[in-house]
């Protein structure tokens, strides 16, 4: 791969990184409780989850990870939602959830899939 090209999928995977970051700003009063598609669970758990499947497929397609190394990318990413879940306890407004982290693996899960799909084809 070219490094142009190497170059141009990195800044996209470093602003979807810096876009889940902002879950380090203040939150307001109340928090979020819509609930998602299904009425499962919240909306905030299928943002999670689509965020890091997300930068989970950014990830792995930006450096064309190699079949040996798809779960060392998988565990950087789920590294970087765990920093962000205890990064926000000490976020006024903001609080480490399990549930948000346990999103955060699902995505991972369903990047690591996509990227499996993709690489099929």
């Amino acid at each position: 791969m070219n490094r142009r090209r190497l170059g141009s999928r990195l800044l996209l995977a470093l602003a979807v990184v810096a876009l889940v970051s902002a879950s380090l700003v203040p939150g307001g009063p109340g928090g979020d409780h819509a609930l998602g598609p299904f009425g499962l669970v919240g909306a905030d758990k299928w943002s999670h989850a689509m965020g890091y499947a997300g930068i989970t497929l950014l990830a792995l397609r930006s450096f064309e990870a190699r079949r040996e190394a798809v779960l060392v990318v998988a565990l950087l990413v789920l590294d970087l939602g765990i920093a962000l879940e205890i990064g926000q306890s000490f976020v006024p407004g903001r609080m480490t959830e399990f549930g948000d982290l346990l999103a955060d693996a699902v995505g991972v899960v369903v990047g690591v899939g996509l990227d499996r799909l993709w690489t099929r084809r």
